[in-house]
């Protein structure tokens, strides 16, 4: 399987990677990518998604994965399970970077605010991010990071592969603890913006 949001050659910019096997490298970068989507609590990659929602009474819903493209389908069912198939084009608006799904102007459903109700709402739409085209630096940078990390701590001779590499303005050819919390603070920080917030829903 590849990776999907960063390269082998990105990834290969980290010292540690740089004469390693691809394959070991892409072990480690598939690692590091599923930790960074669960510590964000969302996919990056572009893709088709069906979200399940509960209403909570309010103005906007906020769907989880972003940026968002379009909205394929929204139907909302109500107390008495009854269902409405909403009509995307004209009673729906979207704002792209932050899932914010709101009731548009010209809106005839039978809907203004999103209904109270337990998985209630239920939305196929588009979103996140291609790589090679708009992926965000700072998404594969913490990907290289964590895999850093990962190698760190997985008992492979890590410091074998840094000898007489440069990492920032000195030569290091040990790796410490202070070290490798160094790269999951910067990796935290590159990922702050992109971590979803909102209670899962």
């Amino acid at each position: 399987m590849a990776l999907t949001l960063t390269t082998i050659g990105r990834m290969r910019r980290k010292a540690a990677f740089k004469d390693i096997s691809t394959d070991i490298v892409t072990d480690f970068g598939q690692a590091a990518e599923n930790w960074v989507e669960s510590f964000c609590d969302r996919k990056f990659v572009n893709a088709t998604f069906t979200g399940t929602y509960n209403g909570d009474g309010g103005r906007r819903l906020y769907l989880k994965n972003v940026p968002v493209s379009s909205i394929t389908s929204c139907i909302i069912t109500d107390e008495s399970g009854s269902t409405e198939t909403i009509t995307v084009a004209s009673d729906l608006d979207f704002q792209a970077d932050n899932g914010a799904l709101e009731f548009g102007p010209n809106n005839v459903s039978s809907y203004e605010l999103w209904p109270k109700g337990f998985r209630n709402i239920r939305i196929v739409y588009v979103a996140g991010y291609t790589l090679g085209t708009d992926m965000p630096d700072a998404i594969e940078e913490a990907v290289g990071l964590r895999a850093l990390c990962l190698f760190a701590e997985s008992g492979e001779n890590m410091s074998a592969a840094l000898a007489s590499q440069t990492m920032g303005e000195t030569s290091k050819d040990r790796i410490t603890p202070a070290m490798v919390e160094g790269w999951m603070d910067q990796c935290r920080s590159l990922l702050a913006p992109y971590r979803r917030l909102q209670c899962p829903v």
